[in-house]
């Protein structure tokens, strides 16, 4: 599937099934719910975790992710989750995921920094 995709060198491009859907997970990962204009629902919650990670278990942050991507991207199957932090950088998480694509089974990695 092709697609126009934003957030490129240029603002629209057109892109593919993994560029596209790679975006719009990027998308719900980092939108908070009530953010997006037009549908107040989009988004995740995992920003929220941010403030208390030291004292939140890793097992609710993936729920989180689980549930948003499955209700905002259903083009995808979530193979694994892993989210790391880094020490020197206490804000900031990283979020990896293997990812398939429902359509032809293809599988991809994406990795998404969240910094609060």
């Amino acid at each position: 599937m092709t697609g126009i995709g934003i957030y490129g060198e240029s603002f629209l491009q057109i892109k593919q099934d993994e560029e596209l859907i790679s975006e719009n997970i990027k998308r719900i990962l980092t939108t908070l719910p009530g953010e997006q204009v037009g549908n107040l629902k989009f988004g995740s919650r995992v920003r929220e975790y941010l403030f208390n990670f030291e004292s939140v278990l890793l097992e609710d942050i993936e729920q989180v992710i689980i549930s948003s991507i499955l209700t905002w991207e259903p083009r995808v199957n979530i193979l694994d989750i892993v989210i790391g932090s880094d020490p020197a950088i206490p804000e900031k998480i990283t979020i990896s995921l293997v990812l398939q694509l429902i359509e032809n089974l293809d599988e991809f990695n994406l990795s998404i920094p969240i910094v609060f």
